[in-house]
């Protein structure tokens, strides 16, 4: 009698085609959508799914994930009813996908921090965590481009797995640290190598905070979702070829410690990122170095988020012009002047000011959207740059989940 009723259920779930089948997953975002005034949240439904409006669900709830996490557990209780509930999916080929986190308090960054990334740089690993740091207007999306500056001719890519707060604290004790903890999401720590190890004294802070050199999201997955954050695949691909391959369990201070380690110093809040560091197979220690140049694209794929960024390439400033001889601005008033500009890289999350404030960069167009001519069905990227397509992948082994990850 179970086993038939089981039947029933599944073919009347079949025969409705529900969009969306309950999860264990909580993977929370921040979107934007062309009938949608600014940032809103949302969950997304499996990985590389549509997006459910949790503000639609319950429109009390924050439009930004930093309201969201301040208000702690009534909000992701609010989050979990509409998990569970009949909802609409917004298609995903209607959303813009913004950081999961955008303008947090701090960015904190954790160097040297993979057993197998001393190994290569052949340095004994660390007695304790190395700390630094990236400025919030390093953070953009996931599908957003990266500047490569003209400053810099050395941009190099790191992988990271980061943790972002949910709880304020200071002081944090390693056995509580993981209370603290919101989520988990995947980063990119993007490095301009001659600003870190040769200019700006040593210090690295210029060389890691350029505009666009911290890639967040999509998703931020809640701890609950993942069975073990120190037992994760993490890999990288540059133009198709795997550059980075390892696993969290390489970690050197896992996060815990990490957490009651930088907690000593200054007071975690919520919505604050920790980047966990990166393994080996980076550019700058290849032989002969390899860095990445215009038109590079990262393509980010794994059970903790998907994304692409595209590297784009700045002109260099040029020396500013003469004073014109002639004393007319323009001699030749009938000729029109002209002026070249920079190239113009989209940013959602550098739009985010204040919470409640969010202009978007363009207005978005009224009426339905148009797939764009030329795609990719898979991937989404025009034809012509399949051959720069990337990838960075951190995979959950399926013998170490205890939950179904859905892709």
């Amino acid at each position: 009698m179970l086993v038939s009723c089981r039947k029933l259920l599944t073919t009347l779930l079949q025969a409705q085609k529900w969009p969306f089948q309950p999860s264990r997953n909580m993977r929370l975002v921040q979107f934007q959508a062309p009938h949608l005034l600014g940032p809103h949240l949302g969950l997304e439904s499996g990985n590389g799914g549509g997006v459910i409006n949790l503000n639609t669900f319950d429109p009390t709830l924050p439009k930004t994930m930093m309201e969201f996490l301040e208000q702690g557990e009534a909000t992701l209780s609010v989050a979990r009813r509409a998990l569970a509930a009949q909802l609409p999916v917004l298609p995903r080929s209607e959303v813009t996908f913004l950081a999961p986190v955008t303008r947090p308090d701090k960015v904190v960054c954790v160097g040297m921090n993979y057993v197998d990334h001393c190994k290569e740089q052949n340095v004994p690993v660390p007695k304790e965590p190395i700390i630094f740091s990236k400025f919030a207007s390093s953070i953009v999306g996931p599908y957003d481009e990266v500047i490569l500056p003209p400053e810099s001719q050395e941009v190099d890519w790191e992988v990271e797995l980061a943790v972002v707060i949910g709880k304020k604290g200071k002081r944090i004790k390693a056995t509580d640290a993981m209370a603290h903890v919101a989520g988990f999401t995947v980063a990119h720590d993007v490095s301009a190598r001659d600003w870190q190890m040769r200019r700006n004294g040593k210090q690295w802070l210029l060389g890691k905070t350029f505009d666009t050199f911290c890639p967040l999201g999509p998703a931020l997955v809640t701890t609950d979702s993942i069975a073990d954050p120190h037992n994760l695949k993490i890999c990288c691909r540059v133009n198709g070829e795997v550059v980075q391959s390892s696993n969290t369990n390489q970690m050197v201070f896992k996060t815990e410690e990490l957490i009651a380690w930088v907690s000593q110093f200054v007071t975690l809040y919520p919505g604050d990122v920790i980047l966990t560091g990166t393994p080996p197979g980076v550019g700058v220690f290849r032989k002969p170095p390899v860095f990445l140049k215009e038109p590079d694209l990262e393509r980010k794929k794994d059970r903790v988020g998907t994304g692409v960024w595209a590297t784009t390439e700045v002109p260099r400033v040029p020396p500013p012009p003469r004073p014109p001889s002639h004393p007319h601005p323009n001699p030749h008033p009938q000729e029109k002047q002209t002026t070249s500009k920079p190239a113009v890289v989209r940013s959602w999350a550098g739009s985010c000011r204040e919470p409640g404030s969010y202009q978007s960069p363009t207005p978005y167009p009224t009426g339905p959207t148009k797939e764009p001519k030329g795609l990719c069905p898979d991937q989404g990227l025009p034809q012509a740059n399949m051959k720069s397509i990337s990838c960075l992948i951190i995979n959950s082994p399926p013998t170490i989940s205890k939950h179904r990850w859905e892709l």
